[in-house]
């Protein structure tokens, strides 16, 4: 893909999808001979739904929160990065605070789905993990970032705690995505080396830190697509993001595709649609915030409930 300017993004008309708005976390499932879907996570919702690229209405609905343990009673489930290796995807919530600074067991889950891409279905696979917070608050490596003084604060605050990206990296691990703190102005990135021992009741093996200079953002989301990285950042709290992209090497610094997105187009999650040889990339967005009538849109009834998508051009 060439250096895309705001201009050629936003040529493209936005795919508008319905049945929530605060798209959080998701992966591409299916074949050629079913047709490629997404499966998408709402950070308030405890299901995942099944989408067309093309938008519109969920096609399936898959409710995990009875497989995950989560009582009625918890508010938010605060589902945020997603990623798939083989026929498993993992997925991670925020592992940070509620908005009020108040501490939400939904909030802190590290599970996996196993994919059945034949029949456009997925189940729970394992068993859901809490402690990934304590593993990084634990790990030597991860010491000079001073974790533990970001998790007492409220997720969006200056050094509070919010991850909210995951992406499959060649070497069949996982990196964890930090949208904040954001370490001396970088984006902090940490390897899950054994994401399969966790979910089967091992202890993680996080690998050694780095991080990336994205302008001062932070990390929202990532996707690897066979031969490079594409990074969403995007500030701790509100305001613009930026699509980068990155070869992978720690040597090396990302650089930027999209300088840009529109205004109210808040970039969330970052999908690649390809075939062998080619990538294809969507960006899809959290429009919770956006008013309908007057309304917030994640307060609408869920069926009145909009967001919107992006393909980005080739």
């Amino acid at each position: 893909m060439t250096c895309c300017t705001l201009a050629a993004a936003q040529a493209e008309e936005y795919i508008q999808f319905s049945g929530i708005s605060d798209a959080s976390a998701g992966i591409v499932i299916g074949t050629e001979k079913t047709g490629y879907k997404f499966l998408i996570a709402d950070d308030e919702e405890p299901e995942l739904r099944l989408f067309s690229p093309g938008g519109g209405a969920p096609e399936k609905i898959f409710s995990i929160q009875n497989q995950l343990a989560l009582s009625g009673k918890q508010k938010e489930f605060d589902l945020e990065g997603a990623a798939r290796i083989g026929d498993t995807a993992y997925w991670i919530t925020s592992h940070g605070r509620s908005s009020k600074g108040k501490v939400q067991l939904s909030r802190y889950i590290f599970f996996a789905t196993e994919i059945d891409d034949a029949n456009l279905s997925i189940k729970v696979k394992g068993k859901p993990f809490h402690g990934m917070l304590d593993a990084l608050l634990a790990s030597p490596e991860l010491a000079a970032y001073d974790l533990k003084s970001a998790a007492l604060l409220p997720p969006k605050e200056k050094g509070g705690l919010n991850i909210e990206g995951l992406c499959a990296s060649p070497e069949g691990w996982l990196w964890i995505g930090f949208r904040n703190p954001v370490p001396k102005g970088k984006a902090l990135l940490v390897p899950l080396k054994n994401p399969e021992k966790v979910i089967l009741g091992g202890k993680p093996d996080l690998g050694t830190p780095i991080t990336l200079d994205l302008g001062g953002l932070g990390v929202r989301d990532l996707c690897y697509t066979g031969t490079q990285y594409y990074i969403i950042g995007g500030p701790q709290s509100s305001g613009t993001c930026k699509l980068f992209r990155w070869d992978g090497k720690k040597e090396s610094q990302p650089q930027e595709v999209i300088k840009s997105f529109k205004g109210d187009f808040g970039a969330e999650i970052i999908l690649n649609l390809n075939s062998k040889d080619k990538e294809q990339l969507y960006v899809l967005c959290d429009d919770g915030g956006k008013k309908i009538n007057g309304v917030e849109n994640k307060k609408q009834p869920l069926k009145k409930r909009t967001f919107r998508g992006l393909k980005i051009p080739e």
